[in-house]
């Protein structure tokens, strides 16, 4: 889909061009003959280079191009990566507008350092990447088609650095969008063993080495804690393991991904209105096996294992109930005060199971667990919680980095008291109304014993009501990005 081209090799003609404009910067586009339609648009009453203003020129004058886009930036203060990803964005979505079915982008004069014009030139082929993605398996007419080919000219000493930057995109991208595609998807077409299924494919095909336990194995192993859970569906339980091992790697990092594939809210059940999205609920399991196909693909010298429990939390006779203990994995029993927290008593063994065996460096969760913090972070930006604030917070700044946004909580150890049970070792909600999010995170933390440990509460951030600058309505894919970028720049302990 990306394509790093010679500027000379535009003489061909465009069918549709994008080019930047900034409100305080004349000549800003970057190249000396779209300066005059750059100057032209800022003329204009109804474009002044404003952020995410767009304006369109047809068959403009002594330029070899049918159309011609003028995306504003902003002013020059305020420009950062992100409105590199936006300028893209918009580029890209002006062009799916017209019905283009290839677009070119004319980088913007970077006018910074080395280090600054390799960020910002990353930033163009997310963002363009990304907003070019469409989510349609569903809709009898098909009518915005993606674009078949996005051209990024660059200077001759450049292009073979700059190839290498946009194949390492389009290697994340694709696993944004397979993380994308699966959350959008039906709950009917990724039950259980559908979900496991295209779990395997799509990590098989990613160069990851996969392991399935069906129920018989889970009972055989003594997860009772994700057997609970699963009692109540017609389906079984799974676990999936994907491994990537290099020849030679410096630390293991285990991701471990929640897979619920339909949340009911067992026999507390939930209101309808709260059952709408809840497709969403293994976007976990989507973030996890992303990543962990993306760090594959990409040959970074780590070995990385992903994990993901999977269950669908239904209702039938043989539902777990509010009053049951649950042995898991580890040992600990856990006694059940609601049914639809369930995505905690699934990871619980995972996390366990992850430790045991592989002995990791570092064990990071990904779960759309509470809405205690969505109440807390809205639903734009994840929830990070950990005892090793030094990582929390590279994971803050890669979040900002790359425009997916986090906050660390804090690991409150006064509220674990919260979690005591009078008939076993643990509820598993802490009571009350507050401090939900965190009460999770504790609860999780009981499950990993000596191992240095991330949970990232995805509630909010991993699927949106709304489309966004290079997201679109459903399954966002966050995560992906997240952990992989984290991941490739962590320096090993």
């Amino acid at each position: 889909m990306l394509k790093i081209i010679k500027f000379s090799e535009l003489e061909a003609g465009s069918e549709i061009t994008a080019i930047g404009s900034c409100e305080n910067i004349n000549e800003f586009c970057g190249e000396k003959k779209y300066f005059a339609l750059e100057k032209r648009a800022r003329e204009l009453e109804e474009f002044k280079g404003e952020e995410d203003k767009t304006i369109v020129f047809y068959s403009p004058e002594n330029i070899n191009a049918k159309k011609m886009v003028v995306c504003g930036f902003g002013k020059k203060e305020n420009i950062s990566s992100e409105s590199y990803r936006r300028f893209a964005s918009n580029a890209v979505k002006q062009a799916l507008s017209l019905k283009a079915s290839s677009l070119d982008i004319i980088i913007p004069d970077f006018n910074k350092a080395d280090s600054d014009k390799i960020e910002s030139f990353k930033a163009i082929c997310e963002g363009a990447y990304l907003s070019n993605y469409s989510f349609n398996e569903y809709k009898s007419k098909k009518e915005e088609q993606p674009l078949k080919e996005i051209r990024i000219p660059v200077l001759d000493e450049n292009i073979e650095e700059f190839k290498k930057i946009a194949d390492q995109t389009e290697k994340i991208c694709s696993c944004v969008f397979f993380a994308r595609n699966i959350v959008s998807t039906p709950p009917m077409d990724k039950r259980p063993e559908k979900l496991k299924n295209l779990l395997v494919d799509f990590a098989s095909r990613s160069g990851l080495q996969t392991q399935v336990f069906d129920n018989a194995k889970l009972e055989e192993l003594g997860f009772n804690s994700h057997l609970g859970v699963a009692k109540g569906s017609s389906e079984g339980a799974y676990l999936v393991i994907m491994e990537y091992t290099p020849k030679n790697y410096d630390e293991t990092i285990a991701l471990v991904g929640k897979g619920i594939t339909f949340d009911s809210g067992g026999l507390d059940l939930k209101p309808p209105s709260g059952m709408e999205d809840m497709k969403l609920d293994m976007g976990g399991a989507a973030a996890v096996t992303g990543a962990a196909a993306a760090l594959a693909k990409l040959g970074i010298n780590k070995r990385i294992i992903a994990v993901v429990p999977i269950a669908e939390n239904m209702i039938s006779g043989d539902s777990y109930r509010p009053g049951d203990v649950l042995k898991s994995y580890l040992g600990k029993t856990i006694e059940v005060l609601n049914t639809d927290a369930e995505g905690r008593l699934i990871l619980a063994d995972a996390l366990s199971y992850t430790e045991k065996l592989f002995n990791p460096d570092l064990i990071i969760d990904a779960a759309t667990l509470t809405g205690a913090c969505m109440v807390a972070l809205g639903d734009k930006i994840a929830g990070v919680f950990t005892d090793r604030e030094e990582i929390g917070s590279e994971i803050v700044k890669t979040g900002k980095k790359i425009n997916e946004p986090c906050w660390m909580l804090p690991v409150f150890k006064d509220y674990a008291k919260k979690l005591k049970s009078s008939v076993a070792d643990l509820k598993n909600i802490g009571g009350g109304r507050y401090g939900g999010a965190i009460t999770a995170a504790l609860f999780l933390k009981e499950f990993v014993e000596k191992t240095d440990y991330v949970h990232l509460d995805i509630a909010g951030p991993a699927f949106s009501q709304e489309a966004g600058h290079y997201t679109n309505k459903g399954g966002t894919g966050f995560g992906v990005r997240l952990i992989t970028e984290y991941v490739m720049t962590r320096e090993s302990r």
